[in-house]
């Protein structure tokens, strides 16, 4: 079975709020997050991006290192945010238990522009073990994302 890309979610298939007091991300199922996750960090929202994490999340990214908790999160992706950083991100399988729980794995592509006019391409996998809350909404606890390709 061919990847199946994760583009052209809006607010009236998912995962937008229209709210501008709370993050405008609530993730429905496991592909909401990976979109709203794409989305949030493409346009450096960082409270829409923390939303989709549980708040017992762990993120590893990269270089045999891992991050626990959204304050830590926060910290990791506010050092990336605002570098102009174009993530695109492909969903290559989904497993969910039938219970709370849910298993995706993904490709991911992120682009930038360097100031010289140069560009920087990095790509690589990620594995992430979603949680569904009470309320329905599923929130990342384990984001191992840091697999360089």
């Amino acid at each position: 079975m061919a990847p199946l890309p994760v583009v052209g979610l809006g607010a009236s298939q998912c995962c937008y709020s229209l709210s501008p007091t709370e993050p405008q991300i609530r993730a429905h199922s496991p592909r909401d997050v990976i979109a709203g996750f794409q989305s949030a960090f493409n346009e450096a929202r960082i409270e829409d991006v923390l939303a989709l994490y549980d708040a017992e999340a762990v993120l590893s990214p990269g270089r045999g290192r891992a991050v626990a908790g959204l304050a830590a999160i926060q910290a990791a992706y506010s050092a990336v945010l605002g570098l102009g950083i174009a993530l695109h991100i492909t969903v290559t399988s989904e497993l969910e238990t039938g219970t709370d729980i849910a298993l995706v794995s993904t490709q991911w592509t992120a682009r930038r522009a360097n100031a010289d006019g140069t560009r920087n391409r990095q790509s690589g996998t990620a594995r992430l073990v979603l949680r569904r809350h009470p309320d329905g909404a599923w929130r990342i606890l384990i984001d191992d994302s840091g697999r360089v390709a």
